[in-house]
């Protein structure tokens, strides 16, 4: 069963990468609509290339996140597993749980940053869940 979690879990971060290259080739409607900001967005519409190296960027991290997820299945061999694992889970629960402080917000927060933060969070629990079951679970019967 944790084998299959971790499948799913670099699955959801290689989709996550496959998106960031698609909001890569569609440009400055992309980076506006998944919220990366103006700045991103009019760079890219004057032909920048710096949103594109830094989304670039962000697509190499989620591959990263991937191999450690496919490490933590034991399909690949990777150094320092448990402490990646660990750090990528507590990343995505930290960006879900931002979510709790957007009624705190002095401006109004758009849906889809609020749909982002649940996302986030529930793809950290699934981390959390292969997490447990890799390296508690059998600890604690």
């Amino acid at each position: 069963m944790k084998t299959t979690i971790w499948y799913l879990c670099a699955l959801i971060n290689t989709a996550i990468a496959i998106l960031h290259i698609i909001i890569i080739f569609v440009g400055a409607r992309a980076y506006s609509y998944f919220g990366a900001g103006e700045w991103m967005a009019s760079q890219a519409l004057q032909g920048s290339p710096v949103p594109a190296l830094i989304t670039s960027g962000v697509t190499a991290v989620f591959l990263g996140f991937a191999a450690y997820n496919l490490a933590g299945a034991g399909k690949i061999r990777l150094p320092l597993v448990r402490l990646a694992l660990f750090g990528i889970t507590a990343v995505y629960l930290l960006r879900g749980l931002i979510v709790l402080t957007f009624p705190f917000a002095q401006e109004p927060v758009s849906t889809f940053d609020v749909a982002a933060s649940l996302i986030a969070f529930a793809i950290g629990m699934l981390h959390a869940l292969a997490f447990y079951q890799t390296y508690f679970s059998r600890r604690l019967t």
